[in-house]
């Protein structure tokens, strides 16, 4: 099962691929995204300007 991601003011909602609109999972960032996510090796990559997360595994 794939999903996607919004962020909206730091919170990153991750959202079931499925088309039925499932909330996978939320996530509060500190700081402003500053770039595009990047999934690597199942890994969604975020960059803030104050951090850099990897969220998933």
């Amino acid at each position: 099962m794939g999903s996607t991601s919004l962020v909206s003011d730091g919170l990153t909602t991750a959202i079931s691929a499925r088309g039925d609109g499932k909330v996978l999972a939320k996530n509060q960032l500190d700081g402003q995204q500053m770039a595009t996510p990047a999934i690597v090796e199942g890994e969604w990559i975020f960059r803030t300007d104050t951090h850099l997360y990897a969220i998933g595994g």
